[in-house]
């Protein structure tokens, strides 16, 4: 994130990534609800900006390839239960988020 507020700063502002990394619990998993109205409550006029990944074992060729019902792909639905989760608690400004994964997660069932 330090990387891309020194290559965009005026669309990455200090503020921005105020408290980023110390609100919410690390792990995707572990983060509720709850955490995510506390987070919003402390900065209301904020739009959220997620950005995440997760593990591309279960979709690359070089991994198992099991496909979107690998343990490990199943974080994807963390993602979108965070995702769908602050669009509701912020309709008027919702999050924009850039996820990431590998090309091969869209040509699975062609396999």
């Amino acid at each position: 994130v330090r990387e891309l507020q020194s290559r965009y700063p005026a669309l990455l502002q200090p503020e921005a990534l105020a408290g980023a990394f110390s609100t919410l619990p690390a792990d995707v998993k572990l983060v509720n609800s709850q955490h995510l109205q506390q987070a919003a409550y402390q900065s209301p006029a904020k739009q959220w900006l997620v950005v995440a990944g997760w593990p591309c074992q279960d979709l690359s060729t070089a991994g198992l390839s099991q496909g979107m019902t690998g343990r490990r792909a199943l974080l994807l639905h963390d993602l979108v239960r965070i995702i769908g989760t602050l669009q509701q608690l912020q309709p008027a400004q919702p999050p924009a988020y850039l996820l990431e994964n590998v090309a091969f997660q869209f040509h699975y069932s062609q396999r």
